[in-house]
């Protein structure tokens, strides 16, 4: 039995052995090829095809608005450079008259800065607002946009300091003209006038 056993197996073996196909290491690698060039060539169905003259109207559409965008900049960076030759005026005006000018050319550099997108403190805008209205309200039209704009110190600090010391002497001179009017008051109701 036992060989009737074993000569059925070896016909099993035979027999299954003939289902498995019989590939050479060339039959893959030609099939794997197949399989890339299937992916490679298929057709996902959508496809944008765009005439010449959509092309055309894509690119006049894209010139047109950087034309814009650079007459912008231009304007812009005119407006700064007329501001620039102001303030430069304005130094040489106040120098040959005086003080007069001075709190032009304040304004005028203020307005730069606002121009060219930096931070500028709330006090000198307050300053440029009082002053000149109109250069304020250009400037924050033609204001510019800066990724790191820069924070200016106040213009206004140094009159601040002098400020400080005129109050200062006003408040010595006001207490002592502040004790004669006292006395003065003082006296007045003693003698019932």
């Amino acid at each position: 039995m036992r060989t009737a056993n074993i000569i059925d197996g070896q016909n099993k073996q035979s027999e299954t052995y003939k289902f498995i196909p019989k590939t050479s290491s060339n039959d893959i690698i030609n099939q794997k090829a197949k399989q890339e060039d299937q992916l490679n060539s298929y057709d996902f169905g959508n496809q944008l095809t765009i005439s010449d003259e959509g092309l055309e109207l894509l690119n006049k559409q894209m010139t047109e608005k950087s034309e814009e965008e650079n007459k912008e900049e231009n304007k812009i960076r005119d407006y700064y450079l007329e501001l620039r030759e102001q303030l430069k005026q304005a130094h040489e005006s106040a120098d040959a008259t005086g003080e007069s000018f001075e709190s032009l050319g304040k304004c005028i550099q203020i307005a730069m800065r606002i121009v060219s997108g930096d931070r500028v403190p709330l006090q000198d805008q307050q300053y440029l607002m009082e002053h000149n209205m109109e250069l304020y309200s250009m400037a924050m039209n033609m204001r510019m946009v800066k990724e790191d704009p820069k924070e200016w110190e106040s213009l206004l600090e140094e009159d601040k300091e002098i400020l400080k010391l005129q109050e200062f002497s006003l408040q010595e001179n006001s207490i002592d003209t502040g004790t004669g009017i006292d006395a003065s008051v003082e006296a007045i109701n003693n003698k019932g006038l």
